[in-house]
């Protein structure tokens, strides 16, 4: 990736993967996929849609509303960053007004 050793796919290629076919024009990569996955004895990989559970509820929510959702989400971080900035500012206060008298007499 651009900001890292990331990797990954992007939905455009998942699509080519049921787009490109084989000498054959039948198979797809997909179709060679599977059989390679079945081969090797590692069928639980083909059992990932297993984890999409919540995944056909995301797909009706309106893009609007997942906007607005993130938009308040982001709005309220902000307020919680302010706090506890504000509270650190408080604290640091707090210890350097305690910590005064002892420097005072230190230095005495």
């Amino acid at each position: 990736s651009r900001k890292g050793q990331a990797s990954g796919i992007t939905l455009e290629s998942l699509l080519k993967l049921i787009q490109t076919k084989g000498a054959d024009k039948r198979t797809t990569v997909l179709d060679y996929v599977v059989t390679l996955c079945l081969d090797k004895g590692q069928a639980e990989a083909l059992e990932f849609p297993k984890e999409f559970t919540m995944l056909d509820k995301a797909t009706r929510l309106p893009s609007r509303e997942v906007s607005k959702s993130l938009r308040e989400m982001k709005r309220q971080v902000d307020i919680v960053g302010g706090e506890v900035i504000k509270a650190n500012d408080e604290v640091r206060a707090a210890l350097e007004k305690e910590t005064a008298p002892a420097d005072a007499a230190v230095a005495v």
